[in-house]
């Protein structure tokens, strides 16, 4: 059985539902052509009705007071490393050249800010947008020494997160010496022995 749903209009307009079945062969069940579910969307979108179109009681953008709490709490935050809400503003910007805000909410709604009660967006106002998030290499082999050494020398070339892998009788909670993971030691991870 093949199932897609179509939905069309604006604030709710009518949906229809395809069903497509293939009774002699379930096996090659064929879905409904593009053309097709194209050529029902079109004709169901044309059927909107004047309640779907947007009211016109819309509300111009006006900046919600949580905005302003939003923005002490990062100031303060930010005050740490020299840095100032506006400079959060300009400071990152994608490859396509698009300028990547600190924080997005609705226009129209009052907006859950972070770093506010009831905290719905996260306990600090600034959150990640102070810093990039931390890339981390998964990486462990043979002893805990080497992988100690290894880890080491990345954390002294700038990485700044590190993540552990263990080996199969460490994560199934084995010593090393056990009799039943000969050969699985440091197969794939470091190997830990409590």
């Amino acid at each position: 059985m093949y199932r897609a749903a179509i939905k069309s209009g604006v604030g709710g307009g009518t949906t229809k539902t395809l069903l497509h079945h293939a009774k002699n062969n379930p096996s090659r069940a064929a879905a409904p052509s593009l053309l097709s579910i194209r050529h029902r969307y079109q004709s169901t979108a044309a059927a909107t009705t004047e309640a779907d179109e947007p009211s016109s009681s819309y509300q111009p953008y006006k900046k919600p007071f949580n905005v302003e709490q939003w923005e002490t709490l990062a100031t303060k935050e930010l005050s740490k490393s020299n840095k100032t809400v506006d400079t959060l503003r300009t400071q990152r910007i994608t490859p396509e050249g698009i300028a990547i805000q600190p924080v997005y909410y609705d226009l129209n709604e009052e907006p859950a800010m972070p770093g506010v009660k009831p905290y719905d967006r996260g306990p600090y106002a600034t959150m990640y947008s102070n810093r990039p998030w931390t890339i981390r290499q998964y990486a462990g082999f043979s002893t805990a020494e080497e992988s100690n050494q290894f880890y080491r020398s990345n954390v002294a070339a700038g990485q700044q997160g590190l993540s552990v892998a263990f080996d199969l009788p460490t994560h199934r909670g084995y010593d090393s010496d056990h009799p039943r993971v000969v050969g699985d030691v440091g197969m794939a991870g470091g190997a830990v022995d409590l």
